[in-house]
């Protein structure tokens, strides 16, 4: 079994969906593993699009001495760094669903970032400033359900009874 995985390097074997993972950070990457009926693996693009400032934020937060933060930074930190690790040392190839335990640690800091502009319309209902975070909140929702829908197998099916 050693033999075998010691041979599956980026150097020694091409592997289709093969990605580094620093490339996951900065590059949205997805699998097929089935056409009809769809099948694909990519990280939702509102979380992809979010994930390096949402990790700024919590590291800010951290700092200060969020809880929460410091609980989802070392979330990321514990199952993003020892893959990022032994890809360096080993050069072994590793692919996105690599990076799929990680992805709870963004959503909470994605969760904490939304808590506020939700709050912030709480106090300041008649606001201008108000309606707008709620809008921002309700946006980036609705943007995430449609991302999600559109790249699901229903969307494939009612795509394929508009006329072309």
């Amino acid at each position: 079994m050693l033999t075998l995985s010691s041979g599956n390097t980026f150097s020694a074997a091409f592997q289709v969906g093969a990605s580094t993972p620093w490339s996951w950070l900065y590059q949205p990457d997805f699998i097929f593993y089935n056409y009809d009926p769809q099948f694909l693996l990519m990280l939702s693009l509102t979380v992809w699009i979010v994930t390096i400032p949402i990790l700024i934020f919590m590291v800010w937060r951290a700092i200060k001495g969020d809880r929460t933060c410091r609980f989802g930074l070392a979330w990321f930190i514990g199952t993003y760094l020892p893959i990022v690790l032994l890809a360096l040392i080993t050069n072994r190839v590793t692919f996105l669903y690599y990076y799929y335990p990680v992805i709870g640690s963004i959503c909470i800091g994605i969760g904490i970032v939304l808590a506020k502009p939700l709050q912030y319309w709480k106090e300041n209902k008649q606001s201008k400033y108000g309606q707008l975070s709620i809008m921002f909140v309700a946006v980036f929702l609705f943007l995430h359900i449609l991302i999600f829908v559109l790249f699901s197998p229903i969307a494939v099916s009612f795509i394929k009874w508009l006329p072309s």
